[in-house]
């Protein structure tokens, strides 16, 4: 039988324009609730202050299992740089693991960094996004071999992760262009 515990870990990188020069589409990018709010699958639970907050990744995967992710972070502008950066802290109340049936909830890292450079009339905007967690496996799941468990978590993560990253280019410009 395989450990009960797995760790699934992902990062993305996008190079894009951004209908603005780069002043207006800094301070665009600098209200945090807008922009974590054009993340798919991430929610914003908690807000301390004005530069921290819990989130939570949960996404259902294969139309079955239900992927809960908690995540302390806080927001770094760096303006002088050009730089918004999503970091995480250490977990305050972290929240439990468990895992039921088709379910597997833990607390992870998520990271995000937009650094902003000239392109004449637009930005150009480089950004990344990693999201890692160590989360039990799901009861339902534990009779399945190691290696076979792992490659698929490795395939569906990535792949979510790339929806997210392609979703937010395409949201953040939409709501810009509006």
């Amino acid at each position: 039988m395989p450990g009960t515990t797995f760790t699934v870990a992902a990062s993305v990188r996008r190079s894009y324009l951004f209908p603005a020069k780069r002043a207006p589409a800094f301070a665009w990018h600098c209200d945090i609730d807008r922009l974590l709010g054009l993340l798919p699958h991430v929610s914003v639970v908690r807000k301390d202050g004005d530069a921290a907050y819990r989130l939570v990744y949960s996404a259902r995967e294969a139309g079955l299992y239900r992927v809960t992710i908690h995540c302390d972070v806080r927001i770094v502008s760096d303006p002088d740089r050009g730089i918004v950066r999503v970091v995480t802290e250490r977990q305050r109340g972290a929240e439990r693991t468990q895992a039921g049936w088709y379910s597997m909830s833990g607390s992870g890292r998520f990271e995000e960094t937009i650094a902003f450079a000239d392109a004449g009339a637009e930005t150009r905007i480089e950004c990344s996004i990693g999201l890692r967690a160590t989360l039990p496996v799901a009861l339902s799941l534990r009779l399945v071999p190691r290696a076979r468990l792992d490659a698929a978590a490795d395939r569906i993560f990535r792949r979510r992760l790339d929806e997210i990253m392609d979703t937010f280019v395409e949201r953040s410009i939409m709501a810009y262009s509006r």
